[in-house]
């Protein structure tokens, strides 16, 4: 069990670090979400005024979702490795839940600049 924390710890600290390969590999995986949600409105999927919340409140629902998986994790009687990693496979889900979700508001266009003036 403290094998698999050590690789998840390992694997979370390298994917959040300033390298080149987990900066880009953030990228891939934010504008792959990017072209998955646009798909879903292309189709008439809207996330609407909920899109809206979970952007503006992105970081503490990213948050809140580690630090339950973290509460889990610390109550569960005897984890084992298994259990570590199926909390952190839940976790990445979360994650990549509130990415998917999470809409940008739409910015207002400026008078004068939107048609070339």
């Amino acid at each position: 069990m403290l094998l698999v924390v050590g690789l998840v710890v390992a694997v979370a600290a390298f994917f959040t670090g300033p390298s080149v390969t987990a900066v880009r590999t953030r990228g891939a995986f934010v504008s792959g979400l990017a072209r998955l949600r646009g798909a879903g409105e292309h189709v008439g999927l809207r996330t609407g005024p909920v899109g809206r919340w979970t952007y503006e409140h992105r970081m503490g629902l990213r948050i809140g979702a580690t630090a339950l998986m973290a509460i889990i994790l610390v109550f569960w009687g005897r984890p084992t490795g298994l259990t570590v990693l199926t909390l952190a496979i839940v976790l990445l889900i979360l994650l990549g839940l509130i990415e998917l979700i999470g809409k940008r508001p739409a910015q207002p266009e400026i008078a004068g600049h939107a048609s070339g003036g």
